[in-house]
Protein backbone atom coordinates (compact mmCIF):
# COMPACT_ATOMS: atom_id res chain seq x y z
CA UNK A 1 0.00 0.00 0.00
CA UNK A 2 1.20 3.91 -1.00
CA UNK A 3 1.63 5.73 2.28
CA UNK A 4 3.21 8.60 3.45
CA UNK A 5 3.53 10.64 6.86
CA UNK A 6 0.82 12.96 6.80
CA UNK A 7 -1.87 10.80 6.11
CA UNK A 8 -1.36 7.82 8.51
CA UNK A 9 -4.76 7.47 9.48
CA UNK A 10 -5.77 6.61 6.31
CA UNK A 11 -3.32 4.19 5.76
CA UNK A 12 -4.74 2.69 9.11
CA UNK A 13 -8.55 2.30 7.62
CA UNK A 14 -6.93 0.66 4.35
CA UNK A 15 -5.72 -1.92 6.93
CA UNK A 16 -8.37 -2.43 8.85
CA UNK A 17 -10.29 -2.78 6.10
CA UNK A 18 -7.96 -5.50 4.87
CA UNK A 19 -7.69 -7.27 8.04
CA UNK A 20 -11.91 -7.35 8.34
CA UNK A 21 -11.88 -9.11 4.57
CA UNK A 22 -9.42 -11.45 5.95
CA UNK A 23 -11.62 -12.50 8.60
CA UNK A 24 -14.36 -12.60 6.58
CA UNK A 25 -13.01 -14.88 4.14
CA UNK A 26 -11.68 -17.48 7.04
CA UNK A 27 -8.31 -16.47 7.21
CA UNK A 28 -6.44 -15.38 10.53
CA UNK A 29 -6.46 -11.00 9.71
CA UNK A 30 -3.34 -10.89 11.79
CA UNK A 31 -1.39 -13.97 8.85
CA UNK A 32 -1.83 -11.02 6.72
CA UNK A 33 1.75 -9.57 5.42
CA UNK A 34 1.49 -5.68 5.31
CA UNK A 35 3.65 -4.11 3.15
CA UNK A 36 4.05 0.38 2.52
CA UNK A 37 5.77 1.86 0.07
CA UNK A 38 6.97 5.71 0.08
CA UNK A 39 8.43 7.78 -1.76
CA UNK A 40 10.98 8.72 0.83
CA UNK A 41 13.80 11.14 1.68
CA UNK A 42 15.44 11.45 4.25
CA UNK A 43 17.43 14.88 4.69
CA UNK A 44 18.19 17.61 7.40
CA UNK A 45 14.61 19.65 6.33
CA UNK A 46 11.56 18.70 4.69
CA UNK A 47 12.11 21.46 1.99
CA UNK A 48 15.59 19.09 1.02
CA UNK A 49 14.03 15.84 1.04
CA UNK A 50 11.09 17.60 -1.11
CA UNK A 51 13.46 18.65 -3.42
CA UNK A 52 14.78 14.95 -4.00
CA UNK A 53 11.53 14.03 -4.58
CA UNK A 54 9.71 16.20 -7.23
CA UNK A 55 10.22 13.41 -10.17
CA UNK A 56 8.21 10.97 -8.04
CA UNK A 57 5.75 13.80 -6.21
CA UNK A 58 4.38 14.68 -9.61
CA UNK A 59 3.00 11.33 -10.52
CA UNK A 60 0.65 11.60 -7.56
CA UNK A 61 -0.71 14.44 -9.07
CA UNK A 62 -1.19 11.65 -12.21
CA UNK A 63 -3.43 9.98 -9.40
CA UNK A 64 -6.42 11.82 -9.43
CA UNK A 65 -8.14 10.82 -12.21
CA UNK A 66 -11.33 8.89 -10.91
CA UNK A 67 -14.68 11.24 -9.89
CA UNK A 68 -13.74 9.96 -6.67
CA UNK A 69 -10.39 10.64 -6.45
CA UNK A 70 -10.84 13.68 -7.71
CA UNK A 71 -13.38 14.98 -5.46
CA UNK A 72 -10.65 14.69 -2.40
CA UNK A 73 -8.97 17.38 -4.63
CA UNK A 74 -9.50 21.16 -3.30
CA UNK A 75 -11.44 23.00 -5.64
CA UNK A 76 -8.41 25.47 -5.83
CA UNK A 77 -6.27 22.52 -7.59
CA UNK A 78 -8.50 20.71 -9.75
CA UNK A 79 -7.99 23.12 -12.61
CA UNK A 80 -4.65 22.84 -12.14
CA UNK A 81 -4.55 19.12 -11.69
CA UNK A 82 -6.46 19.53 -15.09
CA UNK A 83 -3.77 21.12 -16.60
CA UNK A 84 -1.36 18.75 -15.62
CA UNK A 85 -3.29 15.61 -16.90
CA UNK A 86 -3.34 17.04 -20.48
CA UNK A 87 0.21 18.46 -20.49
CA UNK A 88 2.41 15.77 -18.59
CA UNK A 89 4.63 14.37 -20.73
CA UNK A 90 5.13 10.20 -19.89
CA UNK A 91 8.45 10.22 -22.38
CA UNK A 92 9.65 12.42 -18.92
CA UNK A 93 7.92 10.22 -16.16
CA UNK A 94 9.45 10.17 -12.74
CA UNK A 95 12.62 12.32 -14.66
CA UNK A 96 14.73 14.01 -12.01
CA UNK A 97 14.60 17.78 -12.92
CA UNK A 98 12.61 17.04 -15.94
CA UNK A 99 9.83 18.90 -17.89
CA UNK A 100 6.79 17.33 -15.74
CA UNK A 101 8.73 18.77 -12.38
CA UNK A 102 8.92 21.93 -13.84
CA UNK A 103 4.87 21.78 -15.21
CA UNK A 104 4.43 21.30 -11.63
CA UNK A 105 5.95 24.19 -9.93
CA UNK A 106 4.74 26.02 -12.67
CA UNK A 107 1.17 25.46 -11.79
CA UNK A 108 2.11 25.63 -7.85
CA UNK A 109 0.68 21.87 -7.26
CA UNK A 110 4.29 20.85 -5.58
CA UNK A 111 3.14 21.76 -2.07
CA UNK A 112 -0.19 19.78 -2.38
CA UNK A 113 1.35 16.89 -4.05
CA UNK A 114 4.14 16.31 -1.39
CA UNK A 115 1.13 15.51 0.93
CA UNK A 116 0.63 12.30 -0.56
CA UNK A 117 2.49 9.47 0.06
CA UNK A 118 5.66 11.07 1.12
CA UNK A 119 8.22 10.21 3.86
CA UNK A 120 10.06 14.17 3.75
CA UNK A 121 12.47 15.22 6.03
CA UNK A 122 15.03 14.22 8.94
CA UNK A 123 15.80 11.23 10.40
CA UNK A 124 13.29 11.86 13.70
CA UNK A 125 10.12 12.13 11.43
CA UNK A 126 11.37 8.74 9.33
CA UNK A 127 11.35 6.87 12.90
CA UNK A 128 8.40 8.12 13.96
CA UNK A 129 6.67 7.07 10.98
CA UNK A 130 8.23 3.64 11.28
CA UNK A 131 7.36 2.92 14.81
CA UNK A 132 3.70 4.51 13.51
CA UNK A 133 3.46 1.63 10.74
CA UNK A 134 4.92 -1.11 13.23
CA UNK A 135 2.26 -0.16 15.39
CA UNK A 136 -0.05 -0.83 12.82
CA UNK A 137 1.10 -4.15 11.85
CA UNK A 138 2.81 -3.32 8.87
CA UNK A 139 6.10 -5.76 8.22
CA UNK A 140 7.83 -4.17 5.31
CA UNK A 141 8.65 -0.65 4.47
CA UNK A 142 9.80 -0.06 0.85
CA UNK A 143 11.45 3.13 -0.29
CA UNK A 144 10.62 4.06 -3.74
CA UNK A 145 14.23 5.43 -5.15
CA UNK A 146 14.51 4.93 -8.72
CA UNK A 147 14.10 8.78 -9.81
CA UNK A 148 15.28 9.80 -6.18
CA UNK A 149 17.56 13.29 -6.38
CA UNK A 150 19.87 11.86 -3.68
CA UNK A 151 19.18 8.02 -2.57
CA UNK A 152 22.19 7.26 -1.05
CA UNK A 153 21.62 9.94 1.59
CA UNK A 154 17.67 8.33 2.40
CA UNK A 155 19.19 4.36 2.32
CA UNK A 156 21.87 5.96 5.25
CA UNK A 157 18.96 7.92 6.76
CA UNK A 158 16.54 5.13 6.69
CA UNK A 159 19.29 3.03 8.66
CA UNK A 160 19.73 5.34 11.31
CA UNK A 161 16.00 5.82 11.81
CA UNK A 162 15.78 2.47 11.92
CA UNK A 163 18.58 1.85 14.57
CA UNK A 164 16.60 4.73 16.32
CA UNK A 165 13.45 2.37 16.81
Amino acid sequence: MFAGERHLDALKDRIDTVRAAAQAAGRDPLSIDIWVVSFASIRPSRDQAIDDLKAFIVVNGMAFRTPETLARVPTQFRGKIDELHARYDPTEHVVVGGRNVALMEELGLTGFLADFDTLAGPVDAATDMLRQLEAMGVSTFIAALPGHAAPLETIRGLALARSAM
